[in-house]
């Protein structure tokens, strides 16, 4: 699989050249007229039978009457910045409309836009999760399948101090601070802490989820602390409350592995796996659409709809299950060792 960046309207997307039946397929975008008739035809058969189909395009997409007239008359098409922000407020999916699923063809689409600020980035990426939850909530037939080598800020959801230490860690990589840039000088905006409270409420309500885990889950992250603490932009008090928050966080996993649900008896499912995970992942089935998440750095994912990718995504992730051992409410030996070992990483954190 080769990949490629583009951007259109200010909206970065990939196209990814796919080798299927050993024929390349390579994605790209034009909206033409016969494209923009069928997203017409979409946003009137997913908008509710009250409301009138000019109202709800200038309203979502923040034009002016005319400019929605326009386009809904076929005169000029909508961009993929418009295109990608109608799909999301209707809850489907950009390949129903370009039709990438009959072309052996996938749409990926990173969080964000290339103008955005990094706090903008990591609340879009924030607020994005915090949908797809409330959906996965909302949903009568669930699924969730995630694999997990290192920590991501969207599973230190209940730990502050670990939340802000992804957040800092952020920031300081994106953004153009100075060198000795200090985890005291970092404040999550209130804005991120309201999403993040929220993710928390709806990630604890739901069901049906596996965990495929690396049994250097917490190392990985350790590392990450380590690297800033022996800079000195982590202090002793600091490095203590974030050891404390990764104790709690290994002590509710040992919860959950033990007992097999949580304390609102929402079950989950961990499986140890005895080969190296390559990288966070996560499959998302919510009634009748399907979604696969891949971090290709710390914490913006990109993400499809595409039915093709997200079936293989799956295939992929149970097949995985043949290197693992389940460790929810069985294996007490296992869970033991594994347990004891990302207490023992946490424990090392000050021993650089």
């Amino acid at each position: 699989m080769r990949i490629f960046v583009s951007a259109s309207g200010g909206v970065v997307f990939l196209r990814f050249l796919l080798l299927i039946d050993r024929k390349p397929f390579a994605l790209s975008f034009s909206m033409d007229k016969d494209l923009n008739k069928i997203l017409v035809a979409k946003i009137a058969g997913c908008i509710p039978s009250h409301v009138k189909l000019i109202d709800y395009v200038t309203d979502t997409l923040g034009i002016t009457i005319q400019s929605a007239y326009r386009r809904i008359r076929n005169e000029i098409p909508f961009t993929f910045e418009e295109i990608s922000k109608l799909s999301r407020a209707l809850h489907f999916s950009v390949d129903e409309v370009i039709g990438l699923e009959h072309n052996k063809q996938a749409l990926f689409e990173l969080q964000g836009k290339v103008s955005f600020t990094p706090l903008e980035t990591f609340s879009v990426m924030l607020d994005r999760y915090r949908v797809y939850l409330l959906r996965m909530y909302e949903a009568k037939e669930k699924e969730w399948i995630t694999t997990m080598n290192h920590l991501l800020p969207l599973f230190s959801v209940g730990s502050d101090h670990l939340f802000r230490f992804f957040y800092y860690k952020w920031i300081h990589q994106i953004s153009k601070v100075p060198i000795n840039y200090y985890f005291s000088e970092v404040t999550v905006p209130a804005e991120i802490r309201v999403l993040y409270e929220e993710i928390g409420h709806y990630s604890q309500r739901i069901g049906n989820a596996a965990y495929i885990i690396d049994r250097n889950l917490f190392l990985n992250t350790v590392k990450e602390l380590q690297y800033y603490y022996k800079r000195g932009l982590i202090s002793d008090e600091e490095i203590g409350l974030i050891k404390n928050t990764l104790s709690n966080a290994v002590d509710y996993m040992e919860k959950l592995i033990r007992e097999g649900a949580n304390g609102l008896g929402i079950s989950s499912l961990f499986y140890l796996s005895s080969v190296g995970i390559e990288t966070n992942s996560t499959y998302m089935k919510y009634d009748e659409i399907t979604e696969s998440y891949f971090w290709i750095y710390m914490a913006a994912p990109i993400n499809t709809h595409n039915k093709e990718v997200c079936s293989m995504h799956k295939k992929w992730l149970d097949s995985l299950k043949k290197y693992t051992v389940l460790i929810t409410q069985s294996n007490e030996k296992l869970q033991s060792e594994f347990i004891d070992e990302q207490r023992k990483s946490i424990d090392r954190i000050t021993y650089i």
